[in-house]
């Protein structure tokens, strides 16, 4: 799957996935010393208001959730980048586990986040982001994702 931002889920899912167990490999665009990249999941989507959780490859992590308009800033922090493949065409497998207020998000099997979730989701849905930020990956881009999988607790 190559996609810019894609999801699976929201409102009209029978089941809500409000707890939850996601993954993707993510596959770079081109190696850090051309342009930074982020990548990572977004989740209790509605289609306009969602979470999201994403890294980037200076070895920054942030959580945030937007209206459609405005994005607030959760939490963030730093993780060791020499944890990531940042290499031109090199990947990195990431991983989002969603209990009740709590999650923990991973990279290549390293945590490197453990987060509070708002009690009250504003919706299901479970998706991946890629080049969330300004000035975020070359433009236009296409990033390769790989292996998504998700399951509810």
């Amino acid at each position: 799957m190559a996609v810019k931002e894609g999801g699976v889920g929201h409102q009209i899912l029978p089941e809500a996935w409000y707890n939850f167990d996601m993954e993707a490999t993510f596959h770079n665009q081109h190696g850090i010393s051309t342009w930074d990249w982020d990548y990572g999941f977004q989740f209790h989507t509605n289609g306009l208001s969602k979470d999201f959780i994403v890294l980037d490859s200076s070895g920054r992590w942030y959580h945030r959730t937007t209206d459609g308009t405005v994005g607030d800033s959760v939490a963030e922090g730093t993780f060791a980048a020499s944890l990531l493949d940042t290499h031109a065409y090199g990947s990195n497998k990431l991983r989002l586990t969603v209990n009740g207020t709590s999650g923990k998000f991973y990279m290549n099997g390293t945590n490197i986040a453990d987060i509070r979730i708002r009690s009250l989701p504003r919706g299901s849905g479970l998706g991946i982001l890629t080049c969330t930020f300004w000035k975020s990956c070359t433009k236009p881009t296409t990033v390769k994702v790989s292996d998504f999988k998700a399951s509810p607790l």
